[in-house]
């Protein structure tokens, strides 16, 4: 073979490789570091899926939002658009009932520059800690081994105002998990680190949560759906002021008041301790809400006139009526006293009364 016969094939052979290689970098390429957390977050935010009214304080046009551009691939490592992020709030921060706009306003929106899109890292951190005051952080953080001044190159960069938040960020485990060395306070938060902050947030009391072990006790319920924003208190004294707010969720009943099976009417409250990211936490119930609720996707014929709900709960009656017909069902609650069937409406999921089961 001649040299320059040697040559072509030597150059052919390091073509074929390089061709041969391009779809593994390609694909190694898809694989974010976030992607381990967004698996987990994915499934913690299914009760706020598509800006479901009976399960979080978010509009469909949040969560579309939230959808399209947080959850988006294509954009993980561009900056959170403001909005976004305070959507990621509503789902994740438990806030006083009430006062939700107000502190998201102060300790969000106000915080950055006027008709700024995007929040800084050190703005977002310090507002997100002020946030968790309200319901899972103490003010400073549990690992006391932890020192962010020491452990990050740049924290001389962070705003004095925010360099506590930051450290109490640090020592309770909610930063996001990018970052090792440098905070970056000024770089703008991006959807990928706001992803990774949030799930953490969203995980980490409910580990402790789960460490508590519910009694052995006949008819004791052990999950509870909440539909509403409901006090939680640390003792069965509501006059000693509540602890913060439990979001509509699944609650596990750790302990309950001694005469709770006894009642006049399923409205009498009763009180229930559940198991929360402060630890256990009683919360006062009426007795119709003690129930389960369960999605489901089912057809269901009604067969007379229909009375709509806008809770599963007895009482609740709204002035609209369906015609017989066939429903969609999309959710279904079960307690002691009824069975409530949650449809598809011209005015949204409205709640029906089991036609053909308890009332």
């Amino acid at each position: 073979m001649t040299r320059l016969g040697l040559y072509i094939q030597k150059v052919t052979i390091l073509m074929a490789l390089v061709i041969l290689m391009v779809p593994l970098v390609s694909h190694a390429a898809e694989v974010h570091w976030v992607e381990p957390e967004l698996k987990n977050y994915k499934q913690m935010i299914v009760p706020y899926k598509d800006g479901s009214s009976m399960k979080g304080p978010i509009t469909r046009e949040e969560w579309n939002s939230f959808y399209f551009y947080v959850l988006n691939p294509a954009r993980y490592d561009e900056p959170i658009d403001i909005g976004n992020w305070a959507t990621m709030i509503k789902m994740g921060v438990q806030l006083p009932q009430g006062k939700e706009d107000d502190l998201i306003k102060g300790y969000v929106y106000d915080l950055a520059p006027m008709y700024a899109q995007h929040l800084n890292r050190e703005t977002a951190v310090g507002g997100l800690i002020k946030l968790l005051t309200f319901s899972i952080v103490q003010g400073s953080g549990n690992n006391k081994q932890l020192d962010a001044s020491k452990d990050f190159m740049d924290f001389k960069d962070v705003k004095e105002m925010h360099q506590g938040l930051v450290q109490t960020a640090y020592q309770d485990g909610l930063l996001d998990s990018a970052t090792t060395t440098h905070f970056r306070p000024k770089d703008n938060l991006t959807n990928a680190e706001a992803i990774s902050i949030m799930a953490r947030v969203m995980s980490k009391y409910e580990e402790e949560a789960s460490k508590i072990t519910p009694p052995s006790q006949p008819g004791f319920p052990s999950v509870v759906t909440l539909f509403e924003n409901t006090p939680m208190f640390s003792s069965m004294d509501a006059s000693k002021g509540m602890n913060g707010m439990i979001s509509p969720q699944d609650v596990r009943i750790v302990a309950v008041q001694e005469d709770w099976l006894s009642y006049d009417h399923v409205t009498d409250k009763k009180w229930f301790q559940v198991a929360t990211w402060l630890g256990p936490q009683w919360i006062q119930l009426e007795l119709q809400q003690v129930g389960n609720f369960e999605q489901v996707d089912t057809s269901l014929l009604l067969q007379q006139s229909t009375s709509l709900q806008d809770s599963p709960h007895p009482d609740s009656t709204l002035s609209l009526v369906l015609s017989p017909q066939k429903v969609h069902v999309i959710g279904l609650f079960r307690s002691k006293f009824a069975e409530r069937f949650l449809i598809e409406t011209w005015v949204g999921p409205r709640w029906i009364r089991n036609p053909n089961g308890a009332s």
